[in-house]
């Protein structure tokens, strides 16, 4: 089935959230006038698209940008939770102290410090709560990068989604899945990126990097002088072809130097370094 056409996944969501909602009228005059230009994918937005890719290249290349979102996120220094019965005070905050967030990782706070790190980078976040029995078993965060939004006719009607099988499949459990943007705007609704505006920047700033490490080659490196002296007549006679030879070792030399391979230079005759 293509992936636009309304599935009867989602139309079972629709109905669960219109039945939720009954008795308030809740009709938007205001439509999005966009249409996707090809009818099977109408209605369907892809929240992992090339500026995704863009930010992660982005913060991988600019070790100040990773650094700035580690520290903003640190920064944030944590939250505490209160409530009127100390007993369930203390479970609460039990809780969110032992909550397993996956990946090997325990506590609400690691799984706070990823969903806020996926806010910044690409504008979006999302988790889902994985429920136990009668309570709240785990709590993961999972890959923005994926996750398609299927919209329907008004903004109130929408439903998470994965592909899959050439389809986006939409969560059977939406109230379970936890979804944030950072700063939309009317353009895009799902989250900014706060890196939207770096692309130029970063070309420049990586511009600027390889300059200083081509002029630390040329000036900042340690230069070597090898210089060569025949000795008698027999030397002076094919003093260009020893000299050739010397000229080539050095160089081969100084490149495996670079990889870290230590090679010995040997001459015989009058040879200054």
């Amino acid at each position: 089935m293509p992936c636009g056409r309304r599935n009867g996944k989602f139309e079972e969501v629709m109905a669960v959230r219109k039945k939720a909602r009954a008795g308030v009228c809740k009709a938007a005059q205001m439509r999005s006038g966009a249409q996707h230009p090809f009818g099977m994918l109408s209605g369907v937005t892809a929240l992992g698209g090339g500026e995704t890719e863009v930010y992660r290249q982005i913060r991988n290349a600019v070790p100040i940008l990773d650094a700035a979102i580690g520290k903003l996120v640190r920064l944030t220094g944590g939250f505490d939770v209160c409530c009127a019965n100390p007993a369930a005070e203390r479970a609460l905050r039990q809780f969110l102290k032992s909550v397993n967030v996956g990946r090997g990782q325990v506590g609400i706070e690691s799984f706070l410090a990823a969903f806020l790190q996926s806010m910044l980078v690409y504008g979006r976040a999302v988790g889902e709560m994985v429920v136990g029995g009668n309570e709240i078993a785990a709590v993961l965060w999972g890959d923005v990068t994926k996750l398609y939004v299927q919209e329907g006719d008004s903004p109130l009607d929408f439903a998470f989604g994965q592909w899959q099988g050439g389809e986006v499949k939409i969560f059977p459990r939406q109230n379970l899945i936890l979804f944030a943007a950072w700063n939309p705007d009317e353009e895009n609704p799902y989250g900014t990126s706060v890196f939207r505006s770096m692309p130029f920047l970063v070309d420049v700033l990586l511009k600027i990097y390889s300059t200083i490490g081509t002029n630390w080659e040329r000036a900042g490196n340690v230069r070597y002088s090898v210089v060569y002296k025949p000795g008698d007549a027999s030397g002076q006679i094919d003093a260009q072809e020893r000299s050739e030879q010397i000229a080539e070792q050095w160089s081969q030399a100084m490149q495996e130097s670079r990889h870290g391979v230590v090679r010995d230079f040997v001459a015989v005759g009058d040879v200054q370094i």
